[in-house]
């Protein structure tokens, strides 16, 4: 969502603070930020909210493990499974999932065949 909710000037900045804080690289001691137009409030909430996405890809990284190994690619039947375990029910039949573009796409098909 952060990447939905800020402006690209801000989301690099924050990732500059990161990666020069990875790699143990001083930063100017001047308020450097203000640069890119970025407040010191929002760079931080970015670099807490870029911060925790490692443990979130861990975590999803996990999630899809099986049998203690890591399963490469997702399968569509993978997904099926996932998608049965929360209750969707054309998951588990086998059935694809219609989007509603695809839907109206569809729609639009038999109106204009009709």
């Amino acid at each position: 969502m952060l990447y939905l909710t800020h402006q690209p000037c801000a989301l690099a900045t924050a990732a500059i603070y990161l990666a020069a804080r990875e790699e143990g690289v001083g930063l100017p001691e001047v308020e450097w930020w203000e640069v890119f137009d970025v407040e010191r409030e929002e760079l931080g909430f970015l670099v807490v909210g870029m911060g925790s996405l490692g443990a979130i890809a861990e975590r999803e990284r996990a999630r899809w493990e099986r049998d203690g190994k890591g399963v490469g690619m997702i399968t569509r039947e993978m997904i099926r499974e996932e998608l049965g375990r929360l209750g969707v029910r054309n998951a588990v039949e086998g059935q694809e999932i219609e989007d509603e573009e695809s839907e109206m796409a569809r729609m639009l098909d038999e109106k204009v065949s009709a």
